[in-house]
């Protein structure tokens, strides 16, 4: 593997965009890259504007929705397993990975907040979620508050990917 002067070639790191359009944010999953030579081939090579990030996105939020109907179920069951500090700590991680995920899909496609009525909207209900989940999983009074703050939340959060698919604010 020498580069012709007796030389191992050196590991290099290429983060930020590499000026292609949306290349990953606009691709259908499950739908072949459209430049399969430009995938990564680490560890020599990590290009993050390669990396597909609507999968990695998608992925995050089912981490996130699995993680919250766990902790919900902990929540309506009062299990101890709540208070342990890496299930107090990893959503926080999780849901920041998303939010940055989402962000940078943002700016792939150059569709923002405020601008585009459906990334608008889908941040909107972001917040509600958040809003709704600290109700349901912390501050909520009573077992009934929590239940029903919970099921907002997830439904908020269908909200939110059917609004993310369709691209439409208002999908029904």
């Amino acid at each position: 593997m020498e580069n012709g002067h007796g030389e191992l070639p050196r590991p290099t790191i290429n983060i930020g965009y590499d000026g292609h359009s949306s290349q990953g944010a606009s691709r259908k999953c499950g739908t072949p890259r459209t430049n399969p030579g430009a995938f990564p081939t680490f560890p020599y090579e990590l290009n993050l504007a390669n990396m597909d990030w609507k999968d990695i996105h998608i992925a995050l939020a089912g981490i996130t929705l699995v993680s919250f109907v766990a902790r919900g179920l902990g929540m309506a069951l009062q299990a101890g397993w709540l208070n342990a500090k890496p299930v107090r700590i990893l959503p926080h991680v999780i849901d920041t990975l998303l939010l940055g995920s989402g962000l940078y899909l943002a700016w792939t496609i150059q569709q923002f907040p405020g601008t585009d009525a459906w990334l608008t909207a889908k941040l909107l209900a972001l917040l509600a979620y958040i809003g709704l989940g600290m109700v349901a999983l912390r501050r909520g009074r009573t077992l009934a508050v929590r239940l029903l703050a919970f099921g907002l939340a997830l439904g908020v959060f269908g909200y939110m990917v059917v609004v993310a698919v369709t691209r439409n604010p208002w999908p029904i």
